[in-house]
């Protein structure tokens, strides 16, 4: 950490005081200021979205679903929105009042008197090693968010989704999950700390680009290790069974030199009653894997084509590079953020200035870390709304590569999904704006050919009447 503070400790502290003296710009009211208006206005769009979940009626543009099955889908959604607005106040006053009143400040010096009662040493400074430190109080801040977060969940899984049959877990599940997920958490949380902390000490002011190169290879591992050892501790995956469906899957990957090497059927089912499907894997050794919800709601004849259809809109995102793009754009973001604190913590005046506004005694690069995670929360939020916006984008490719073929089926399919997961089908325009990765139910349908709700209800009550006959989508 020495050769990123370039003079000695107790000469920055001095200054430190001094420059606090002198500094009365309030950065935390700003930060604070930010990050408040950005809750209200994504309030005000929750409150518009709230108001459309009072419609009883369905609109016309989504006449293709039953009204009972609308109903059901207001009543899921109002829930679940309610919910995490009740949620986000909580913790937007949480951190108002922690970060107002200083309280981050109060518990770093805490942990340096642990450290003290543990009789681990200072250093010749007075001041404690910021990874000890750094590491008790990423403990202690863990410690509380787990038990302020356990009743949400809990609230959450077993009331909300209880009521609206999405939960199929039990308590003994749900906390075998939570133990699972506290193991690894501190495994990969510890690994990333550790290291990051760690290059920043031995690079000193250099350390951009390998603070950056850390964790892009990170990053890398974990799109391999993730699937292939983390996901399988907590649910079972099978090989599809041989039949039409898998004999489709594999045409479509065929077709567009997918290099498939296995379809799995994940247990979904012992947890939700949602439904999904997606790919993974590295090179030519690439696995596609269906949820078992997924296939009983897609039963029969047309249910395989509607599932074939699912496939070749994943496979359509794989074929157009999306998840390179998607990388790409995280990785982009990854350096953005690292080049603001970089720039942060190597102007000496301005990182002492903002630490003796928020209350802390000396320089630390953990506490410049965490200072500037919170003001990052502001500029990510537009990054977020970046990356949300090209999500859309490459939802509607995917949608389009489908082709004439399925183009039918998937709308069908579409159409199936977000009516068995009760999905949101009467969003308002501005809250999806900010929130959908995905576009609107009635957009896709509508690019895909369907201009008219009514017009696709039709084809589907013509398919009704003769089930077997192959129905013109052209």
């Amino acid at each position: 950490m020495q050769r990123l503070l370039e003079q000695p400790q107790q000469q920055h502290q001095t200054a430190f005081i001094d420059i606090a003296k002198e500094n009365t710009f309030p950065f935390i009211l700003v930060i604070l200021g930010l990050q408040i208006s950005i809750y209200l206005f994504e309030t005000y769009a929750k409150g518009r979205q709230l108001r459309n979940f009072s419609v009883k009626e369905r609109p016309k543009e989504v006449s293709f679903v039953k009204q009972e099955e609308f109903a059901k889908s207001q009543s899921h959604s109002r829930d679940m929105l309610g919910f995490k607005m009740h949620k986000e106040y909580q913790e937007q006053f949480s951190q108002i009042i922690l970060w107002y009143f200083k309280i981050p400040a109060i518990l770093w010096g805490f942990c340096g008197t642990v450290l003290d009662k543990f009789g681990i040493i200072r250093d010749s400074t007075g001041i404690h090693n910021d990874i000890y430190q750094g590491a008790i109080f990423l403990l202690i801040v863990w410690v509380y968010s787990e038990i302020e977060g356990l009743s949400w969940t809990l609230y959450n899984t077993f009331i909300i989704k209880e009521n609206h049959g999405f939960n199929k877990m039990t308590l003994g599940l749900f906390f075998g999950d939570k133990f699972k997920s506290t193991i690894l958490l501190m495994l990969f949380g510890s690994t990333i700390y550790y290291g990051l902390m760690k290059i920043i000490e031995w690079a000193g002011t250099d350390f951009y680009w390998y603070v950056l190169g850390f964790f892009v290879s990170f990053i890398l591992i974990s799109v391999n290790i993730i699937p292939n050892f983390i996901m399988p501790l907590f649910n079972k995956y099978d090989p599809l069974p041989p039949g039409e469906l898998r004999e489709k899957i594999e045409d479509i990957a065929k077709e567009i030199s997918f290099p498939l090497t296995e379809i799995y059927v994940v247990d979904a089912s012992k947890r939700s009653a949602h439904s999904n499907a997606y790919y993974f894997g590295f090179g030519n050794n690439k696995r596609i894997v269906l949820f078992d919800t997924l296939l009983e709601q897609h039963q029969g004849e047309q249910g395989i084509l509607e599932i074939a259809s699912i496939v070749k809109h994943e496979l359509g995102h794989w074929y157009l590079m999306h998840p390179l793009q998607m990388m790409a754009v995280s990785i982009l973001n990854l350096a953005l953020m690292f080049k603001v604190f970089d720039l942060i913590l190597n102007n000496k005046e301005l990182n002492r200035s903002i630490l003796a506004n928020m209350g802390f005694g000396h320089e630390s690069v953990f506490i410049s870390l965490l200072i500037f995670t919170k003001l990052y929360e502001t500029i990510s939020w537009f990054t977020q709304l970046t990356q949300v916006m090209i999500s859309r984008k490459f939802e509607f490719q995917a949608d389009q590569f489908a082709g004439p073929k399925y183009k039918f089926h998937l709308a069908k399919a579409l159409i199936k999904v977000h009516v068995k997961n009760a999905s949101n089908l009467n969003p308002d325009p501005l809250y999806a704006s900010l929130t959908f990765s995905h576009p609107q139910l009635t957009e896709r349908i509508k690019a895909l050919g369907y201009e008219d709700g009514q017009e696709f209800q039709s084809l589907l009550d013509e398919q009704e009447k003769a089930p077997q006959k192959e129905v013109s989508i052209n």
